[in-house]
């Protein structure tokens, strides 16, 4: 289904705050939902105006533009990415999820600002390694229920 101009803003004037930045980043940079919401520090370039998608549909990274209207709301995004990441450390937690292959590599990166989630999940979720979790990225479904309030 395609939306026109008014029915796109009808809807964005319902919803606020995070999910309402999430909807933003859908409809000004073309992601898809699992893209925007797996968007980490390191991905958005607030200078360059662009964001690095990494292993969308298909499997080929790419960049996309992020647009001027979203550059203060995503400077504050990375700027809570940093605050729930001092409250991680300061709990002891174990950071953010990491493929396997990267936790290995880089064992600390888990719990460095680059590569903390733009839109954190609120709180850690049990892995499969035992007397660990991690937090995830916002759940797509938080952004969907806001849409159809």
């Amino acid at each position: 289904m395609v939306l026109n101009r008014t029915e796109v803003r009808s809807i964005l004037e319902k919803m606020d705050r995070v999910p309402r930045t999430v909807a933003l980043l859908l409809y000004g940079s073309g992601l898809r939902i699992g893209e925007a919401l797996k968007l980490r520090v390191k991905d958005v370039d607030l200078d360059r105006r662009e964001l690095l998608v990494r292993g969308p549909k298909g499997n080929r990274d790419r960049v996309t533009i992020l647009p001027q209207s979203l550059i203060e709301r995503m400077n504050e995004r990375m700027e809570n990415a940093a605050l729930v990441l001092a409250q991680d450390r300061k709990r002891g937690a174990n950071g953010v999820a990491l493929p396997e292959g990267l936790r290995r590599k880089y064992p600390g990166a888990r719990l460095e600002l680059p590569w903390q989630w733009v839109f954190p999940g609120a709180r850690h979720t049990p892995a499969r390694h035992p007397n660990e979790s991690f937090r995830y990225p916002m759940h797509h479904t938080q952004v969907q229920r806001a849409s159809r309030e």
